[in-house]
């Protein structure tokens, strides 16, 4: 064991492993979708970013898969939120991430948010411990 300290290049892996492993451990260096909440703000977020890669790897495809790149359903998705935002101002989704939305339905597997007034509604699955995005409208 003695060899991994004195090692420069064991060092790294070693360093590079702890800090991976501290990563995993607190949930940094990624989205938080611990709650419906958490997974629309950071969808609306990345919709006013533009980033529409990102928002779609918070959507879910089905019921049980969530969207994941390089699938036709992730190709479709960026595309829709493309047009989606080319005929809004990124003022909108910035400004829905501080409102308060009103929560219509939350069961343990499945939840629907509601911004003004009920003219924006967000609808989420739950697959294993993350919240995903099922429907937009």
């Amino acid at each position: 064991m003695e060899w991994i300290v004195r090692s420069p290049l064991s060092r790294t892996v070693l360093v590079g492993l702890v800090t991976a492993t501290a990563f995993l451990l607190t949930g940094c260096g990624g989205t938080d979708q611990g709650t419906p909440e958490a997974t629309t703000d950071a969808w609306l977020a990345a919709m006013a970013e533009g980033d529409h890669e990102a928002a779609c790897l918070l959507v879910v495809e089905d019921d049980t898969t969530p969207a994941s790149p390089g699938t036709a359903f992730f190709a479709e998705c960026t595309a829709a939120f493309m047009a989606l935002t080319a005929g809004r101002d990124s003022a909108d989704f910035e400004s829905m991430v501080d409102m308060e939305p009103v929560v219509d339905h939350h069961d343990e597997d499945s939840a629907r948010l509601e911004f003004n007034d009920g003219e924006d509604v967000v609808q989420l699955r739950l697959i294993g411990d993350r919240w995903y995005i099922s429907a937009v409208s």
